[in-house]
């Protein structure tokens, strides 16, 4: 979740579909604002400790009053994190990162989990975002856990339409009903 991009509908509708979803939904953090300063990206080695503690924890505050309970699992934008990201997770009360690839993480102080599947895919010709259907989302799903042993998936809420909130709504029935085994990421770093 984008907590500076959370409007109050999103958040009302996430807070459902993990409700209704127990088991299946959990909401991690995701950056702050998900987006360039200067050029450069919102975690990494161009920005600050300091710089860097303050946003994690403004996004923090705001995703625990807006949804209640999340997961103590950060994903930074773009993959980007570097050292002083993990120290200020850790500061912040963050149990672990979801990173498919950093090349700025030499050893965390926090535990590091590599995987994620992003199910907002763009249209090259409009460069308009959407989710696909359940089917489609199924079949990724299924050729990703040949290659991997967990799979996370992640939504990108600021770029969806109400059409895509829908598809989302169908997919997670498809899970539902889905012979694999999920499990919380939170479950994951006990």
């Amino acid at each position: 979740m984008i907590p500076g991009r959370l409007e109050k509908e999103t958040a009302e509708w996430l807070r459902h579909a993990r409700e209704s979803n127990p088991g299946l939904v959990e909401i991690g953090q995701h950056g702050y604002m998900h987006r360039l300063y200067d050029g450069v990206y919102e975690f990494g080695p161009s920005r600050t400790y300091a710089m860097q503690l303050s946003d994690i924890n403004k996004g923090k505050c705001i995703m625990e009053n807006m949804l209640g309970e999340i997961s103590g699992i950060f994903s930074p934008p773009t993959d980007f994190a570097d050292a002083n990201t993990t120290k200020a997770l850790n500061e912040a009360g963050f149990r672990a990162i979801s990173i498919s690839r950093s090349a700025y993480l030499p050893k965390s102080i926090i535990k590091v989990i590599r995987m994620s599947m992003d199910i907002n895919m763009m249209d090259e010709a409009t460069g308009d975002w959407y989710v696909s259907e359940s089917e489609i989302l199924l079949k990724r799903l299924r050729l990703l856990s040949s290659f991997y042993k967990r799979v996370g998936i992640t939504v990108h809420h600021d770029k969806l339409r109400d059409s895509d909130f829908a598809r989302i709504a169908r997919f997670l029935s498809s899970l539902k009903a889905h012979k694999g085994r999920f499990v919380r990421m939170s479950s994951i770093i006990d």
